[in-house]
């Protein structure tokens, strides 16, 4: 009986390494709570708010795509190819006459040589978006990378 015990006392042990496995190995620049900004992040479009004057704020995170940490006047965001994000206001201006001012966040990315930054023409993206790449300098050559998180802000 004690067999039995230890038994399925390791297979849930193990089958419980398995399923956090990914969440635990995602390195990250400062040591933060993955498991409750994953669980916020489910409804950060349309649930966890950002606070501030701007038309326009998102605080994106590099875990899987379109990973939005606290968002305002954002109706989507998308993630085409590896270090290219789109975003959708909410409202309906013309995306060619705004200024968004991005920056790479510390916190969440993976690395130290990286940048973040607007694409103005958006030609990765639909009509009406705001394109942002994501780049990893850290092998000398710049490539784009889905390890940075990054602000995007439009005042």
């Amino acid at each position: 009986m004690l067999r039995k015990v230890h038994l399925v006392f390791i297979v849930m042990l193990v089958l419980g390494l398995t399923l956090t496995a990914p969440f635990l190995l995602m390195a990250t620049n400062d040591d933060v709570d993955k498991g409750l900004d994953m669980m916020l992040a489910a409804d950060a479009i349309g649930g966890v708010k950002a606070k501030g004057g701007g038309r326009l704020l998102v605080f994106i995170g590099p875990y899987e795509p379109g990973y939005v940490l606290r968002s305002k006047g954002v109706a989507e965001v998308t993630h085409p190819t590896t270090g290219d994000w789109c975003i959708k206001p909410k409202a309906s201006w013309k995306v060619g006459e705004v200024v968004p001012a991005v920056s790479v966040e510390w916190s969440y990315s993976s690395g130290a040589s990286l940048l973040a930054y607007w694409r103005s023409d958006g030609a990765g993206c639909p009509e009406g978006y705001i394109e942002v790449y994501t780049l990893d300098f850290s092998s000398g050559t710049p490539v784009q990378s889905d390890n940075v998180a990054f602000t995007v802000v439009i005042p």
